[in-house]
């Protein structure tokens, strides 16, 4: 049955106790992707999952990723915060292809990842230090494409080796491109037929940087969609986990 504990001041806040299991790819993928953005999160246990969700310090970029999880003790739903280097650091020094255990304890300010006879230390932060963030605006977005994230992953990859300049994400009569400008010129890859688009024809422009991060962070097996329209924010959407980018106006308007 799961119970939420009551919270207090600072690390005394930390009074429960659960064994939670995680997918050792999606974990570190997960974790790998919060840290291209922040410092430091909080992570949330939910009934069947670990949920994260981020603002970046710029207020370009919200996310979240969902981390399925199999408890080992009776759920509880409760409330941590970690730095990124800290709980990396105690994920990716296991060696184990499969699931990685992280076991919390009442009072103790850390908590333990394990994996067969490994293990790690990961220190609990003050949820109280993290820095507060506001609900991301809710847009209706007119176009949305469905590709597999391994083509739009390959096609953020493809512009963004020869140019650091912003990204155009268009549609055009169901197709769409993925381009940057190299020297003055348009560099386009599309989605190679691969992807369904539903709505208007669209284009906007985005940070080749945080796409290319974005991107990254995605499983080559997901399929992702794209929620977008003329110069509205990015929408990436795979089943375990979003991202919310803002437009790049000045580069849209060029």
């Amino acid at each position: 049955m799961s119970t939420t504990k009551p919270l207090s001041r600072g690390l005394e806040m930390y009074q429960y106790r659960l064994e939670a299991v995680a997918d050792t790819d999606r974990l570190t993928r997960a974790v790998g992707t919060l840290g291209q953005f922040v410092n430091a999160y909080e992570l949330h246990f939910e009934a069947d999952a670990i949920e994260a969700e981020i603002v970046d310090a710029a207020n370009v970029l919200a996310g979240g990723v969902s981390i399925p999880v199999e408890y080992e003790t009776d759920h509880e739903a409760v409330t941590i915060a970690v730095e990124h280097d800290d709980f990396d650091r105690g994920i990716i020094g296991i060696d184990n292809p499969k699931t990685q255990k992280l076991t919390l304890r009442d009072g103790e300010d850390e908590f333990l990842v394990t994996a067969g006879s490994g293990g790690n230390h990961v220190p609990l932060a003050d949820p109280h230090s993290l820095r507060e963030m506001g609900e991301p605006d809710e847009f209706e977005y007119p176009t949305t494409v469905t590709a597999p994230a391994s083509r739009f992953k390959a096609a953020v990859g493809g512009v963004a080796g020869p140019s650091s300049q912003p990204v155009r994400l268009s549609t055009t009569d169901d197709w769409v491109d993925v381009a940057t400008r190299v020297d003055g010129d348009w560099y386009t890859f599309d989605l190679d037929g691969t992807a369904t688009v539903d709505g208007p024809d669209a284009a906007a422009c985005y940070s080749c940087d945080y796409l290319t991060d974005i991107a990254a962070g995605l499983s080559p097996r997901a399929e992702v969609t794209l929620r977008f329209g003329d110069n509205y924010p990015l929408r990436v959407e795979t089943e375990h986990m979003w991202f919310t980018l803002a437009p790049n106006l000045e580069e849209a308007d060029s």
